[in-house]
């Protein structure tokens, strides 16, 4: 009956290891594979705070490009100093122009020297082109004796 025992008690401790060994196995099988999503979450966040500031950017160069149209401001940033990005978007977060162009004029109002200024003349210099001139000698008609 001791051997029996014995070779009983020895069956159990070895199960007993083996199962202590697969579960230290699988215990850092599960921790390798936690660290590996840790370290693609980390990547993935990166990548998209990346993505967030590019389209703040995208956005902010959409508000100014409205903000200097159609004889508004000289500067669209400017526009910064009064307004803020997020009250110049849409629900869906597209840039809405006419919260764009509103506060464009509550900021012109406010300070009218941003406005833009567009020339309104003639880039001639007050020359006017009413009479043909005469083509102005080259050095082709110099060597030709004209």
């Amino acid at each position: 009956m001791t051997d029996t025992t014995e070779t009983t008690a020895e069956a159990a401790t070895e199960v007993a290891v083996d199962t202590a060994e697969a579960a230290v196995d699988d215990k850092s099988k599960a921790g390798r594979d936690a660290a590996k999503y840790r370290r693609q979450l980390r990547e993935t966040e990166g990548e998209r705070d990346t993505l967030r500031e590019h389209l703040t950017a995208m956005r902010r160069a959409e508000v100014e490009r409205i903000a200097t149209g159609a004889d508004m401001l000289a500067d669209g940033a400017d526009l910064w100093q009064h307004a803020d990005l997020d009250a110049l978007l849409a629900e869906d977060g597209t840039v809405d122009a006419e919260a764009v162009q509103a506060s464009v004029l509550e900021l012109v109002k406010a300070k009218p020297h941003y406005r833009g200024r567009r020339f309104a003349g003639s880039a001639d210099s007050g020359v006017k082109a009413s009479e043909p001139q005469a083509p102005a000698p080259t050095w082709s008609d110099a060597l030709r004796g004209k």
